[in-house]
């Protein structure tokens, strides 16, 4: 059982792995059979996040979550609401030290089985028109970008690295009359696309694989390679593809100069989820594309792979963290004029009375700023050096702004 124990270490030694909350994003890519997330010492959103999109489907997660600490910050009691409307019972050990031994891991959830790859190692439909579509990108006219979206787990970093394994597959043994085939891959950090690496290893076989290891960053094969750059290097490294990963992580002036660099270019993202809201990718950087790059073909991921479409823990941690948190619906016609609606500033109590209310205001600042993390909710709720005052018309939230004292 490939199991891991995050955040507090256990009162005794286990045989599967411990990770404090900081390191839970190192869990990105790999997949849990059952997770323990300890926040006897605090939750930390991020941690949650990041832990939970781990576990496959038919998993178990177990979140310790002391009920006493958490009633002190608004953020733990919007916790303990959430978990409780969502039906989980919780435990009342009786003793304050818990370890492993003690702990039956009672939230075991019926839902989807991991699946079984097809013939050329995609797991879903989605994937397979995703990798086709980076092949067509490689292959056709220059000047075309592509853009995939998709909430998190629906497999389109290992659709890179599954194209990519492909495109330098059909290079390897080819007469070397000019410079190697070179892909780029770039992302906020390295430890992001490893997943990309690891695919495009997988399609390539045994041949490649000892190098691979060697500079994890760089996989070579005769007559072509696939390596990483970060993106201001990127900007200006020659490239026959370049394939951006989570892209709503990088700055949109990067992305432009990312986009003016290269004639071959695929940017994918996470809409929503732990690695950063995409919101702000999908407003100002499409924006840009519809009117630099008209051509611009544009694919959305939506079947999930590690776990099944309905799945409970997918439901409860995006209610939780709110990471699909969206701004009110104003439509062109009840837009108000400036001297219309009303100024008012919020109190921090209306968070836990207002659930509608602190979603568009939340909403808003992901829509605002080109990454949000859990954590950001949890620092609106919770931190007495913050002060939002909102512009309210006919009911609705239409402006926010955040003070920070």
């Amino acid at each position: 059982m490939r199991m891991a124990w995050v955040g507090a270490a256990p009162a005794s030694p286990a045989s599967y792995p411990h990770l404090p909350s900081a390191q839970a994003d190192t869990l990105l890519g790999r997949t849990l059979d059952a997770l323990i997330l300890d926040a006897t010492a605090g939750l930390h959103p991020d941690a949650l996040g990041a832990a939970t999109g781990a576990v496959r489907g038919g998993g178990v997660v177990l979140l310790i979550l002391p009920r006493r600490q958490a009633e002190v910050s608004r953020f733990g009691q919007r916790c303990l609401r959430v978990l409780g409307d969502s039906g989980l019972l919780p435990l009342n050990p009786s003793r304050e030290s818990l370890t492993a031994r003690d702990l039956p891991l009672p939230f075991t959830l019926p839902v989807g089985m991991p699946r079984t790859p097809d013939a050329d190692d995609c797991l879903t439909g989605d994937q397979h028109q995703a990798v086709q579509a980076l092949e067509r990108l490689a292959h056709g006219r220059a000047g075309r970008p592509l853009v995939l979206t998709a909430d998190r787990g629906r497999g389109k970093s290992a659709a890179l690295g599954i194209a990519a394994a492909r495109l330098l597959a059909a290079r390897r043994g080819l007469p070397m009359t000019h410079a190697p085939y070179r892909i780029l891959v770039t992302a906020p950090r390295l430890a992001s696309v490893a997943p990309v690496f690891a695919h495009a290893r997988g399609g390539l076989g045994e041949d490649s694989s000892g190098a691979a290891r060697d500079r994890g960053h760089r996989l070579e094969v005769p007559g072509a390679v696939l390596e990483y750059r970060p993106p201001d290097e990127a900007c200006d490294t020659p490239a026959d593809l370049l394939l951006v990963d989570e892209a709503a992580g990088i700055p949109v002036h990067w992305l432009v100069r990312l986009l003016e660099g290269h004639q071959r270019v695929a940017f994918s993202t996470t809409i929503h989820g732990y690695e950063g809201a995409g919101q702000g990718f999908a407003t100002r950087f499409q924006g840009i594309l519809r009117s630099r790059a008209p051509q611009t073909r544009y694919l959305h991921l939506t079947q999930p792979i590690r776990w099944a479409a309905d799945d409970p823990v997918e439901a409860l941690m995006d209610r939780l963290l709110m990471l699909s948190a969206r701004p009110a619906e104003v439509g062109h016609e009840a837009r108000p004029n400036p001297g219309e609606g009303m100024v008012q500033v919020l109190s921090p109590s209306l968070w836990l009375e207002d659930e509608l209310l602190l979603e568009q205001v939340f909403g808003l600042l992901v829509l605002a700023h080109y990454r949000t993390r859990p954590s950001d909710l949890q620092r609106l709720l919770d931190d007495s050096g913050l002060q939002v005052l909102a512009w309210r018309h006919q009911g609705q939230v239409v402006a926010v702004a955040l003070l920070a004292r």
